[in-house]
This record gives structure tokens, C-alpha cells and sequence, in this order.
């Protein structure tokens, strides 16, 4: 939303990265409209679309849209275009904090990010609310064939059109427990469809398996669900799948991986329609290329919105990169790197100006993500690495002087520089993300579909969950228990964590989260007393900044464990100066990890997966 808020306001030419023009998501329109045959497919068969593209400009997507189908020669009546408006409320923020009706958004009553940035002038670029399913549906119920949003939960693109679909076969009353495990089974469809290939074998841990089925073609997710009318609504399940021919899996770990990608505490997933709770689902193989989700549960929502805000406080970074090969690479770009970050200081000393806020030297290809992990044979032996370096200022000539001295090291250091991998570097706004609480109650959404159906939705549900304006929600230590290791005298072996489990990681804001999937139930229990929350911090020590902490949750129903990283990612996303700012190599560190376990298990190691060679994995062809 950062990227976008900052191209609402320039000219076509300046944009870059997809955003369009007003600041929504101008490539989605061209891949929908490129090809008018898909647009009267679309027609034909009564498809729906259903997009948040519309970024901080749904309105001017909409009308992109709409101009691009008229374009293609196609009746525009035929084609009606659904929005849905109010998630932007960046210009009612200083009302909104005078009113003291926004408040900390916390994670297991942990507050991950400050208020204090909104409250400083001239310093929101954006504040948007996170909306839900209901508006989508009611676009859908106007006739919309194609719908778009701004800011709303993923989950949401596909909750809506299933309310829509079934909204017949629902119970009436939308507070029932059995209409709650419907949102809550539904956000589940939406959450395994929302990062695309992420389920179909796409960052998988055993990668081999999916890579011997075809990365070219590799098929992008399907979930089938189905409901009947009188459906006792305890047995719903979907079923997650991928185009017959495409390449990729779909097995029950590449699912239940994507069910652990950034869901924090997963017995209150909270969304805007529902809190999810995701601690006992089953996922099962149903067939090939076909997994069967089951058991999800909900409780009421909460009577808040998150909102996700973007802010700046005027600073900018640099980043630079220079290519080093040869004896002792590693050890050279190091020394080259501190020499230049040095050298940069004094400069800008002598010219007055005041030392670099932030600067991080970071020597990629001599395992520097692993931190006191990493192998001191390969940082040795290391003959080929990138050195990166960053600094943040909020004076661009300090940027320029820094920016300036990348160049010269192939001719006044250390052998071997290549030279930079993109060119001389261009400045960037460091720009800093903070979520936020708000009242429903406050924001009403509009959905307008075509040219004529206009209305305004307000929230009203009388039965939220009791929960405090400053904490997610209250809940139990349970989640956090650690079992006590059984038969304490049973000789043991150390084995790496990834011949054991299959991991996946991600980000929320400066918080990381790394879900850990146990690869033998009868493993489950004995790893659970292992693999504690003062464990994973020791080893993950390196990343987490002072004040940071590990909170551990468990998720039975996949042999799972979810660990929550605070104050981790150096400030997370366009703030960080970090390789990996989003901590998607934090499971890959982690797996790394070696853990005593009874000599009597037979642990074989992982090797990134053994693929078959039936004809099912076998390489799909484009």
C-alpha cells in the first residue's frame, strides 16, 4: 500500500512495478482485459471476478476496467463492474486519534508496532481498514460479474462469492456456531488459494517433489466446495486441487504448509467476519493431486477492524551490491564493506552533515542469514559472493556520497570485484508499516455496482467476542504449555530438524512467523517437549532484536507448531534494511537446527523430498 499511496499522486511515466496511475494495481487490468475472448468467456459462462487490485484507487480501477472491456468492442452492459469503497480513511486519521478511537494492534497482547508513528504530522501516507466477505457478496447478490477492492483480508476474494453462492443454504442466523464453522471453514479455502502456487508445491520443504512434477507449468490451486440443501453443516469440507496437466503438487504437507504461512495464533485467526479457529482441522489426501480440508471452527468476530497504515518519517536508503569471486571472497567483501561504510562516515562528517541512521553490511553466498550457525567451512571456502550494503539518511547528498563510493573498490581494494549487479543505486523512501485497531461501529462501506446500484453496508452484530480495544483477544496459556520430554534416560542422537519436520515462514509487519509440521504423528508429542519457545529463540537469536520474544502455539489436528517472532525482521518490509525483511529463509534457518531424539527412531535424511516416478510426477509438459 506504500508503493501505491506513493503513485496515486504521479504521472503514469513515474510508476513503476504495476501500480497504475491512480494507485491501484494496473497490470491486473491489462492481464484481465489483453484478451477479449477471455472477457466474453467470462460473459458466457456467468464467471466471476473478484479482485482487491483496486488498492488506494478502487474507483479508478473500476474505470479502468470499464474503459478497457468498452475498448475491446464489448457491450458494456454486459459486463458489470462491482466496487467496494471505505476502507480508506487516511485523510480521517487525525480525527480519528483526537477522538482517541484508534488504539494498539497486538499480537497475543504483545504490541508489535507503535501508534506513536500516526501520531506525528505530516507523517501517514496511508491508512486503510481491513474489510471482510460481506461487501463482496452484496456486489456479487447486485449482479456484479467482476468485483473490486481496495484493502481487505485475502481470505475475503474468496468467503465473498462462497456467501453469495450458498447464501440460500445458510442458517439465518449469522451469530449460529454452525454459520461461524462456515466462515471459518471458508476463510481456511481462501487462506490455502490467497499466495497461489504456495500451495500447489510452491516454497515447499521438500521441493524435490514438486520440482519433479514441473515448476514451467506449475498449476495454481482450486478448492472445490460444495454445500446441499438441509446439509448437516458439521460434515462441509472442500477439497484443494490444480488443473489436470499442470505442473506442481498437491498433497496434504504442501497444504498444510500453506495453512501454517503467517497465521500467528492459529486457535484465533482473527478476521473481520470471524475468529478462526484452526488448532484441530484435518487435511487428508483424498486423491491425486486432490486434499480433502475438514474441521475448522468459528467464534464470533471482534468488534474492530485492523487497519494497516504505511508511514514516513522522511528518511532514505541506499542500497548496493558488488559481485566478489576468488580465495577468501568472503572475507574480503567484509573487509570491503566496513572499509566503505567507514569511509562514507568520515565524508559526510567533514561535510557537516550528520552520521548514517541505519547501516548493515551483509556478505551473501558465506551463509550470513545463519548467524553464529553458519558453517564456518563454507564462509571459508566461499569463492564466489555478493556484498550488499545499506545505509538509511534523510539528507540525499549523504545517500549520493555513500552511493558514490561503491564504484572505485574494483580499483582501490580487495581483488576480484565484478562489479555492481545493477548499475549505481537510486535512493528510496524508508517507509514504515503500523497496524491499528478501529471501531466497526465507525466505518460504514459502500458497494456500487455498474452505473445505477448504489448501497452502504453498517456493521451491526450484537454478539462479538468480549475483547479489550488494546488486545486481539484474551485466551488461554494453553497453546504455550510445554510437555515435559517422556523416559528422560533414553539414550539419544542429535538429527536435524528438517529430517524431522517440514517448516514455512513469513512476516507480519517486524514479526516472523515459522510453522513447524511434525513429519510423524508418533514423533508429535516427544518434539513438542524439545522444540520449546526458549529453544527456537536461542537459535534464532541473531534476528531478534532486543525486547523481542518467541511465543510458541500448537496445532494438534496437523502435527504442527506456529512460532511467533517479535521484533525480528529489523523493522519488517520497506523499512528494513535486510536481505530477508519478510523472513521467508527463517524455516529454512531453523530446519538447520539439530535436536536430541531416542536413538531408536528411524530418521531418514530429507534430501529436499523423494519424487516418484510415476505418471502423475512426472514432468508436465507446457
Amino acid at each position: 500500500m506504500g508503493i501505491l499511496a506513493r503513485s496515486k499522486n504521479k504521472s503514469a511515466k513515474e510508476v513503476k512495478g504495476g501500480a497504475g496511475e491512480g494507485g491501484y494495481i494496473a497490470e491486473f487490468v491489462k492481464i484481465l482485459t489483453a484478451n477479449p475472448a477471455m472477457l466474453r468467456t467470462i460473459i458466457k459462462k456467468n464467471i466471476k471476478v473478484v479482485t482487491n487490485a483496486g488498492g488506494m484507487n478502487p474507483l479508478g480501477c473500476k474505470a479502468a476496467i470499464e474503459a478497457a472491456v468498452a475498448a475491446a468492442g464489448i457491450d458494456p452492459k454486459l459486463i458489470k463492474v462491482g466496487v467496494v469503497l471505505g476502507d480508506d480513511i487516511t485523510n480521517r486519521v487525525d480525527e480519528f486519534l483526537a477522538q482517541k478511537k484508534l488504539s494498539p494492534f497486538l499480537l497475543d497482547n504483545i504490541e508489535t508496532e507503535s501508534i506513536s508513528d500516526l501520531e506525528k504530522p505530516n507523517r501517514v501516507m496511508s491508512l486503510n481498514a481491513y474489510f471482510g466477505a460481506q461487501p463482496i457478496a452484496e456486489a456479487l447478490a447486485a449482479g456484479a460479474n467482476i468485483v473490486v477492492t481496495g484493502r481487505c483480508v485475502d481470505s475475503a476474494l474468496a468467503v465473498g462469492p462462497l456467501l453469495y453462492e450458498f447464501n440460500s443454504f445458510l442458517p439465518q442466523s449469522k451469530d449460529s456456531a454452525s454459520f461461524l464453522d462456515f466462515l471459518s471453514l471458508s476463510s481456511l479455502a481462501g487462506h490455502i488459494l490467497e499466495c497461489g502456487c504456495q500451495a500447489t508445491g510452491g516454497n515447499f520443504t521438500d521441493w524435490k517433489i514438486p520440482q519433479s512434477c514441473g515448476w514451467e507449468n506449475v498449476g495454481f490451486p482450486i478448492v472445490e466446495f460444495s454445500m446441499k440443501q438441509n446439509q448437516n453443516l458439521n460434515d462441509l469440507h472442500f477439497i484443494v486441487t490444480k488443473p489436470e496437466g499442470t505442473g506442481g503438487a498437491v498433497t496434504s504437507r504442501t497444504v498444510s504448509e500453506q495453512i501454517l504461512y503467517e497465521i500467528s495464533d492459529p486457535e484465533n485467526y482473527i478476521l473481520p467476519d470471524v475468529i478462526c479457529d484452526w488448532s484441530n482441522i484435518s487435511v487428508t489426501q483424498h486423491g491425486t493431486n486432490q486434499v480433502c480440508v475438514s474441521g475448522a471452527k468459528g467464534k464470533p468476530p471482534t468488534p474492530y477492524y485492523k487497519c494497516s497504515g504505511t508511514t514516513t518519517d522522511g528518511s532514505l536508503k541506499l542500497v548496493a551490491d558488488v559481485v566478489y569471486a576468488g580465495i577468501d571472497a568472503a572475507t574480503k567483501a567484509k573487509i570491503v564493506g566496513d572499509t566503505i561504510m567507514r569511509r562514507a562516515s568520515a565524508i559526510i562528517a567533514m561535510r557537516g552533515l550528520e552520521g548514517y541512521k541505519e547501516t548493515l553490511v551483509e556478505v551473501i553466498g558465506s551463509e550470513h542469514c545463519f548467524g553464529e550457525h553458519a558453517d564456518p567451512n563454507v564462509r571459508s571456502r566461499a569463492r564466489e559472493v555478493v556484498l550488499r550494503l545499506s545505509v538509511i539518511h534523510n539528507k540525499l547528498e549523504a545517500l549520493g556520497i555513500f552511493g558514490k563510493e561503491i564504484a572505485p573498490v574494483a580499483l582501490s581494494m580487495a581483488p576480484g570485484a565484478m562489479g555492481s549487479a545493477g548499475g549505481r543505486p537510486n535512493p528510496q523512501p524508508v517507509i514504515k508499516h503500523v497496524s491499528v485497531l478501529i471501531p466497526k461501529s465507525l466505518l460504514d462501506t459502500t458497494v456500487n455496482v455498474g452505473a445505477d446500484f448504489k448501497k452502504t453496508i453498517t456493521w451491526q452484530n450484537p454478539n462479538y467476542s468480549s475483547v479489550s480495544p488494546v488486545k486481539s483477544i484474551d485466551r488461554s496459556s494453553g497453546g504455550r504449555t510445554e510437555v515435559k520430554r517422556r523416559n528422560q534416560n533414553e539414550e539419544t542422537k542429535d538429527v536435524m530438524l528438517i529430517d524431522l519436520c517440514l517448516g514455512r515462514s513469513g512476516d507480519k509487519g517486524d514479526t516472523a512467523n515459522i510453522g513447524i509440521i511434525v513429519r510423524e504423528s508418533e514423533w508429535y508429542e516427544y518434539l513438542d517437549g524439545v522444540l520449546t519457545a526458549e529453544r527456537v529463540r536461542e537459535y534464532m537469536k541473531h534476528v531478534i532484536a532486543d525486547g523481542g520474544r518467541v511465543v510458541k502455539y500448537k496445532l494438534p489436528g496437523l502435527q504442527a507448531f506456529n512460532f511467533l517472532l517479535t521484533k525480528s525482521l529489523g523493522g519488517g518490509g520497506l523499512s528494513s534494511l535486510r536481505v530477508d525483511r519478510q523472513g521467508k529463509a527463517y524455516a529454512q534457518v531453523l530446519l538447520t537446527m539439530k535436536v536430541p531424539v531416542p536413538k531408536s527412531w528411524n530418521v531418514s535424511p530429507s534430501n529436499g523430498g523423494n519424487p516418484t516416478n510415476n505418471e502423475e510426477n512426472s514432468k508436465a509438459k507446457l
